[in-house]
């Protein structure tokens, strides 16, 4: 296969990296910054075609393009072949990155810390369908698959929770300017919420009619509204559709730091967790383009729990 005719932006990349590879290949934060380097001055579209190439090629051929790469640029091919497996890993994250940060690579610096989390996962090894084949699972629904803990963890005894926490805003909408109307949905969200019966809203409809702007004035409007609950936390799936991810921070939040979730190997273990801490508060959660997990009708999620 002539790679260069068939995957030339992955090419132009491999070319640029590669070479270096001893220095970010163990390195999260170090790869981001060289494949920030490599890309930075590319157009969008032109980025949208690398994660096209690179979401389309196979880890056997991904494998045989880094060699050929590194043959070329007479990089250290000793450690490329040693560590083969853990370049194709990071340079299949290239997509999920790339999406992280919406193509922007002037975005790179806020995102850190979730792309570099994000790459350490998958170079553990940590991947939704690799834990599908391991035993014992959980359809969580959509293509999202959890698995039960083989090995029970050790539990520190929880210190008591010292509300009201600051909230946690990952990814969220901005606010709309030009918003107008719409009084009545707001005021049935907000009769949601006071509601105990109440546990979680949903917003769906078409793409584009914007829910999420409608979560977003409603979000501006909790003051006024004397709405004050002991956490928020809101996360943007549209940016970062990585469960993980999203169970990390979610539960980092809920423990009040009392929770490293990256010692937590088992997914469904973090959700366990979660659900012991999330019911000590009165927290409001909002789920922000959660279709992009579940691959079902677009919609904005309001989740609400009380205290048990």
């Amino acid at each position: 296969m002539k790679y260069s005719k068939a995957y030339p932006y992955l090419k132009a990349l491999l070319d640029g990296l590669i070479e270096a590879a001893p220095n970010w290949a163990k390195a999260p934060g170090k790869f981001v910054s060289s494949l920030s380097e490599q890309l930075k001055g590319q157009e969008e579209q032109e980025n949208k075609q690398l994660e096209k190439e690179i979401e389309g090629i196979s880890k056997d051929e991904l494998q045989e393009l880094v060699k050929e790469a590194g043959s070329e640029q007479k990089a250290d091919i000793k450690f490329i072949v040693e560590n083969i497996e853990l370049i194709v890993v990071n340079i299949k994250a290239v997509p999920e990155i790339l999406h992280t940060i919406n193509y922007r690579f002037d975005k790179v610096d806020e995102e850190l810390e979730q792309i570099t989390e994000l790459l350490k996962l998958r170079q553990s090894g940590v991947s939704v369908e690799e834990q599908h084949t391991r035993g014992d699972t959980y359809v969580a629904g959509g293509n999202i698959v959890i698995q039960r803990p083989t090995e029970k963890v050790e539990k520190k005894e929880k210190e008591k929770l010292v509300f009201p926490f600051g909230p946690s805003l990952h990814n969220q909408t901005p606010p709309e300017e030009n918003f107008v109307g719409r009084v009545e949905m707001l005021e049935t969200i907000t009769e949601w919420y006071k509601n105990p019966e109440v546990q979680i809203g949903a917003l769906i409809g078409w793409g584009g009619v914007g829910k999420s702007a409608l979560v977003r004035k409603w979000y501006d409007k909790l003051e006024a509204n004397k709405i004050k609950p002991d956490g928020i936390f809101w996360w943007g799936f549209y940016r970062n559709a990585h469960l993980e991810l999203f169970l990390n921070a979610l539960l980092r939040y809920v423990s009040g730091g009392q929770i490293e979730p990256e010692t937590i190997k088992g997914t469904w273990e973090k959700v366990e967790r979660i659900k012991e801490y999330i019911h000590q508060g009165a927290h409001l959660i909002v789920l922000d383009g959660l279709e992009q997990m579940q691959k079902s009708e677009s919609g904005g999620r309001v989740w609400k729990n009380d205290t048990s």
